[in-house]
């Protein structure tokens, strides 16, 4: 039986809706919901990694704002920095790495964002960030971010420049902080 987005805003009255329609719902379909018996529990078998192993308690208290912004590959975590690096190199340049093995859509995802760019500068939906001290992590929207980061020229890799200069600075983020 379908999860219902009502579910999840019962259990985050805090999310936007569009934070819970792009990044939750499709998972709560598909490894059930709740994520944990308790708002205080560690979450269950995938929801694990889906929320840092992080208690539905702890997102009940983030606060999420879309923000209209510049994000640089600076910004984010240093994790996140490498994965970003990965995912570009492994959909632009065929690197076999992590994610080129474990993403079996990683090119053909990348290059429909890509594409997306091409035609409207802007993300197709916004990537859903957390404030960290280390820098921003990032919860839904990896493709998306590497993508942005690839045709905005972050990387030194062959890069049409018209794609370049389509591609907007300011995109519009969902970003949750504590």
């Amino acid at each position: 039986m379908p999860v219902e987005l009502v579910a999840l805003q019962t259990t985050l009255p805090n999310f936007p809706v569009e934070v819970l329609e792009e990044w939750l719902l499709p998972y709560a379909n598909s490894e059930g919901w709740p994520p944990a018996q308790t708002v205080e529990a560690s979450p269950n078998g995938r929801w694990r990694y889906l929320l840092s192993n992080r208690p539905l308690a702890y997102w009940r208290s983030i606060t999420w704002r879309k923000h209209e912004r510049h994000i640089s590959i600076h910004n984010l975590d240093p994790g996140y920095q490498e994965i970003m690096v990965k995912m570009v190199l492994a959909a632009v340049q065929g690197q076999r790495n992590l994610y080129s093995s474990t993403i079996d859509d990683l090119t053909p995802r990348f290059n429909r964002i890509k594409e997306y760019f091409a035609q409207h500068g802007t993300f197709p939906k916004p990537p859903t960030l957390l404030v960290e001290p280390s820098g921003f992590t990032i919860v839904d929207g990896n493709h998306r971010m590497a993508a942005y980061l690839y045709c905005y020229g972050y990387f030194n890799l062959d890069l049409d420049a018209t794609l370049q200069l389509k591609t907007n600075e300011l995109q519009s983020y969902w970003i949750g902080e504590t």
